[in-house]
């Protein structure tokens, strides 16, 4: 029996967006995507201030743990919110979503108690309506 082979990957594979409407993006340009850290995004969101950010920081560094992890266990964050940050930076990431959008999403899931999900659609409507009157 023969060992399964891995996938391979070359510049014409596509990543597969989060978001049907949201178009696929070409490999080489995720791959080169810039990385976000999930500190930067809480810290944009206003869910941390930067003297917690960099607490955990060192708490992280020290235990070996993820700072989402640190953030959650001392309560910094709820993990619920950590989730949605975890989900904005990978659309971030993907190139799905601008970074100023999914911050402003974010905001807006915390603040409503609606899913990250919810929250980037009616985002995305006030954004599109705006451009509308502006047109």
């Amino acid at each position: 029996m023969q060992p399964a082979r891995e996938p391979s990957f070359n510049r014409s594979d596509r990543v597969v967006p989060l978001r049907p409407e949201a178009k696929a993006v070409p490999l080489s340009q995720a791959h080169h995507a810039r990385r976000i850290r999930i500190g930067r995004i809480l810290l944009h969101a206003n869910l941390i201030s930067s003297d917690s950010l960099n607490e955990a920081l060192s708490i992280a560094a020290d235990l070996e743990q993820p700072i989402g992890k640190v953030l959650t266990s001392t309560e910094q964050v709820r993990d619920r919110d950590l989730q949605s940050a975890l989900l904005a930076q990978a659309m971030i990431q993907e190139g799905v979503v601008e970074e100023r959008m999914a911050i402003e999403a974010l905001k807006h899931s915390v603040a409503t108690g609606a899913t990250f999900g919810e929250a980037l659609d009616q985002v995305m409507e006030v954004i599109k309506a705006r451009k509308t009157m502006m047109s």
